[in-house]
């Protein structure tokens, strides 16, 4: 978002069969030679490895950028753990990583509108819509087991379209709205000029949850990142992805 790709050169470049992941070694200015693993389904989510001399293939941190209505939020997550990338010929290369560890965020940036946030005041932000998103997400998860709900999303536009009727059906069409806010008694407040039927948020969310969605919060999230819930939500699938054995290949420059 703001030039750093002028500060690394490419040296090789290798991919998986499908081109499901990219394999990047690269030399940076400041930070010296890294790898970086990035995602097809994902193209501003990179992975950064170093490798040392032992060939441990060793996790330091996750970068993403989501970007919203009249923003983005841009940040990076310490990594822990420990992997192998062993060369099979001069064009392949295979890496396992038996787990990642995830740890806090310890960069980031944040744009709304003409304003900006940097430093200290972006990392509080960041890392307590961070909190949010992942409480959100955990019970995304549970409201589908307990519905019997097996949901699988081709991309964020899918499940946008999934789960914002159930989020924020007030947003939505009323044919769009589910079943249980219709039938509901509503009870009003007004927060972020919008509506909210408490009485469906109490139905629906558990009790943490709840100040969220009445507050305009859980909206705020959504509008300005929704990506980075999706990719919260996703998140298990990611690592799996990652840390199993993949075989790269060389492409050339």
């Amino acid at each position: 978002m703001e030039g750093k790709a002028f500060d690394k050169q490419v040296l090789d470049r290798y991919e998986t069969a499908g081109n499901t992941l990219s394999l990047h070694y690269l030399r940076y200015r400041k930070d010296g030679e890294r790898w970086k693993v990035s995602l097809k389904a994902w193209p501003t989510l990179q992975f950064h490895f170093i490798e040392n001399a032992e060939n441990a293939f060793i996790p330091l941190s996750c970068s993403f950028i989501s970007p919203g209505i009249s923003g983005w939020n841009e940040f990076t997550l310490g990594l822990a753990g420990k992997g192998t990338i062993t060369r099979i010929d001069e064009k392949t290369l295979v890496t396992a990583i038996p787990s990642i560890e995830v740890m806090d965020i310890t960069e980031g940036r944040i744009r709304r509108g003409d304003s900006r946030l940097s430093a200290n005041e972006a990392l509080s932000h960041l890392r307590n819509r961070r909190e949010r998103i992942e409480a959100l997400t955990e019970w995304m998860r549970a409201y589908n087991k307990t519905n019997n709900t097996a949901a699988e999303f081709s991309g964020q536009k899918a499940f946008e379209k999934y789960w914002k009727p159930i989020l924020l059906p007030e947003l939505c069409s009323a044919k769009k709205r589910p079943a249980r806010y219709r039938t509901v008694e509503a009870r009003w407040v007004r927060a972020e000029d919008v509506r909210w039927n408490t009485a469906y948020t109490a139905l629906i969310f558990p009790e943490e949850l709840r100040p969220l969605r009445d507050s305009g919060a859980l909206l705020r999230d959504w509008e300005e990142a929704a990506s980075w819930i999706y990719l919260s939500y996703e998140w298990n699938s990611i690592i799996q992805t990652i840390t199993q054995e993949n075989c790269f290949v060389k492409v050339r420059k």
